[in-house]
């Protein structure tokens, strides 16, 4: 998956406020890699704008820092004042990042149809699998560093 599939598939969201966390969501999967069940477990706690980077916990209860570039960030900081608006009232003591409409934390499964929608809104992809993204992830990291990353270097927010 190329960066202008994913800006063609960004293209296809609706200007609302669940376009505003579908985008965050679409936007931190492309910034990071990690895997959807990674990405629903993540609290409010767990993402550092300022830093740029969010610490997710993976297979093997492995906890990782991951970074994410300017777009990713961007989207974040649109998408939280809607969270705050669907968070209102809602009982639990985790805060999770992305919710749902009734403010509970949202599914694996929502987060698939959620990309199942976007492959099939976005002409250009109708090919595509949600899960062909992450493998490819590391080509092109997101603009995090002007600089090219040399060949032979790992894939930033993996581990060796």
């Amino acid at each position: 998956m190329t960066a202008g599939d994913i800006r063609a598939m960004l293209a296809t969201l609706p200007h609302d406020l669940r376009g505003l966390r579908d985008r965050a969501i679409l936007e931190l999967l492309y910034a990071t890699g990690m895997r959807v069940s990674e990405l629903i477990a993540l609290n409010l706690g767990d993402v550092d704008l300022k830093a740029g980077s969010v610490r997710c916990i993976g297979k093997g209860r492995k906890e990782r820092i991951v970074p994410f570039g300017r777009p990713a960030a961007l989207a974040l900081e649109a998408y939280l004042p809607t969270r705050a608006k669907w968070r209102r009232g809602s009982e639990g003591d985790d805060e999770p990042l992305f919710v749902n409409q009734r403010g509970g934390r949202l599914s694996d499964r929502s987060v698939r149809r959620l990309l199942d929608a976007a492959v099939r809104r976005s002409a250009d992809l109708a090919h595509l699998h949600p899960h062909v993204p992450q493998p490819r992830l590391p080509q092109h990291p997101l603009h995090l560093t002007d600089q090219p990353r040399p060949r032979h270097a790992p894939p930033q927010g993996r581990e060796i």
